[in-house]
């Protein structure tokens, strides 16, 4: 007998919510509760003296703008998603490779303007001769995350792409 090679998600013809998309599903949510939590911290970089950072960075206040508004559009990317999944919409799986590109996209922007704003944020604390170690060690951290999100959105935008379990879930009706 000759083993033929199977698709990546592929469970003997299975359907339904189980396997790798149950585990998807699971992240979306525990991403969804997570981005919910961090908001109100997001929310409050609006002011005091993170805001007041913006004078020494013209980087720094478009940045905070840029990743609230990559936080509620990853948020009502989860809700979405999970809705049409529920439903069990056939247009489920092109929105999630839409939307987890777009994630990856976002993540990738986000390091860049993080590389920036950290870039002027040292000249400026070198110049009036303050150390700068909190400050590299917050941008390894923002980096990272940045990092984190992006592997997350590219592995599942390519089991979305490649799934057999997601094609036959989602498959219209005929």
């Amino acid at each position: 007998m000759i083993a033929t090679p199977r698709r990546f998600g592929a469970y003997n013809g299975e359907t339904g919510v189980g396997g790798l998309l149950l585990l998807f599903v699971l992240t979306q949510l525990l991403s969804g509760v997570l981005l919910g939590y961090q908001l109100p911290r997001t929310w409050a970089g609006f002011s005091g003296p993170t805001w007041a950072l913006g004078a020494d960075s013209s980087w720094f206040r478009p940045t905070l703008v840029y990743e609230a508004a990559m936080q509620v559009v990853r948020l009502a990317g989860i809700a979405i998603g999970l809705v049409m999944i529920v439903r069990g919409s056939s247009r489920t799986p092109a929105f999630y490779r839409a939307f987890l590109a777009t994630v990856l996209l976002l993540s990738i922007v986000d390091a860049l303007l993080i590389a920036r704003v950290y870039a002027q944020l040292h000249v400026t604390l070198s110049a009036m001769g303050a150390s700068t170690t909190g400050l590299g060690a917050s941008r390894y951290v923002a980096l990272t995350g940045d990092a984190r999100t992006a592997a997350y959105a590219l592995i599942w935008w390519l089991y979305w792409r490649q799934s057999e379990r997601v094609r036959r879930t989602f498959a219209p009706a005929r």
